[in-house]
């Protein structure tokens, strides 16, 4: 099985205590996924052949996350589970049932921080997690 990289342009995997790491602990809970840095607009595509099922909102006020704006994901079931592809703008060609590959377009990297608490250091991020167990639809 060979995975492609869901970015291509891609500066910077956060480690250790950096709050984009996985597991990193923040105020109201763990990072449950790794951010990968990147630019705003960042096309987003599939690590592996698979179908969509499911396409929600992730981060925002109405979700009760109001320090967010609003942001959605997309999560991919493939051979290897269920990738969860967050903090982006879905393709609005993009149905639940939809089967992609490495050529289909998930979505774009969008901004998740609010005006006056950006870092100078990360334009965006593709919020990235995987699970071998299939979500709760």
């Amino acid at each position: 099985m060979k995975w492609i990289f869901p970015i291509e342009n891609c500066s910077g995997i956060p480690i250790n205590f950096h709050p984009g790491a996985f597991g990193f602990k923040r105020r109201k809970n763990f990072h449950t996924g790794i951010d990968l840095y990147t630019n705003y607009h960042e096309p987003v595509y599939p690590c592996e052949i698979g179908e969509v099922v499911k396409i929600f909102q992730f981060t925002g006020a109405s979700l009760g996350m109001d320090w967010w704006l609003d942001t959605w994901a997309v999560m991919v079931e493939g051979k290897t589970g269920v990738i969860n592809y967050g903090e982006i703008q879905p393709n609005p060609d993009l149905k639940v049932g939809d089967c992609v590959d490495g050529s289909t377009l998930i979505g774009n990297v969008i901004p998740v921080i609010k005006e006056g608490r950006e870092r100078p250091d990360i334009e965006g991020h593709l919020f990235f997690s995987g699970s071998n167990f299939a979500p709760a639809l």
